[in-house]
């Protein structure tokens, strides 16, 4: 899993990876436990880095380019990391530019009605990129918080053994949406059935 999360190349899949993995590395892993994870993800790694090696070396893959589109987040059009900007600060605009849409938003699931100037604008699959900007557009400042609130802010002071992926899960939200994936609130009621159940027999 963790050679296929870096093999994917994905920003959002690494971030909820590495702020996952600290956590539960850091506050609950034991001694046993870390030499094992530290043991794995260095072998990932050295994999990763022989792989993209050898077939950069056959002119099969370009890396660099990779990486330079990868880590480049200037808010413009030209790479994947600047139209995920350039839409943060388009939906932070909308909600801030009018009151109605600040407290009762547009409605939910027609975001793409409202992005201009990208190519998938009015195509049902867009978004802004970040599943608490989306809800806060598409439904309001008291969902917005109501979301926040349910996925973040009360396991944040809650926690268990599933915080660390609830964690990651809410960073991956932040620049990216899971608000239509059945695994991901399948994670956040898991998690709720697990506190509350330890809760009844603390």
């Amino acid at each position: 899993n963790i050679f296929f999360i870096i093999a994917s190349f994905s920003r959002t899949g690494m971030l909820l990876f590495f702020v996952s993995f600290l956590l539960y590395f850091i506050f609950y892993s034991s001694k046993k436990n870390r030499l094992r994870l530290i043991s794995s993800s260095v072998f990932s790694i050295l994999l990763i880095f022989s792989v993209t090696n050898y077939y950069s070396n056959l002119k099969i893959i370009n890396v660099d380019s990779a990486l330079k589109e990868r880590l480049s987040f200037v808010g413009n059009h030209e790479t994947s990391g600047g139209i995920h900007v350039k839409l943060i600060k388009d939906g932070i605009k909308i909600v801030t530019s009018d009151i109605k849409l600040f407290f009762a938003g547009c409605g939910y699931g027609v975001s793409w009605k409202i992005i201009k100037g990208y190519s998938m604008s009015r195509k049902k699959n867009a978004n802004f990129h970040s599943q608490y900007l989306s809800f806060f557009v598409e439904s309001g400042f008291f969902v917005f918080i109501l979301c926040l609130f349910l996925t973040f802010l009360y396991p944040l002071f809650n926690q268990n053994q599933f915080f660390p992926f609830i964690c990651g899960l809410f960073f991956f939200n932040l620049f990216y949406q899971l608000n239509h994936e059945p695994l991901y609130w399948f994670s956040i009621f898991y998690y709720y059935k697990v506190i509350f159940f330890e809760m009844e027999h603390a």
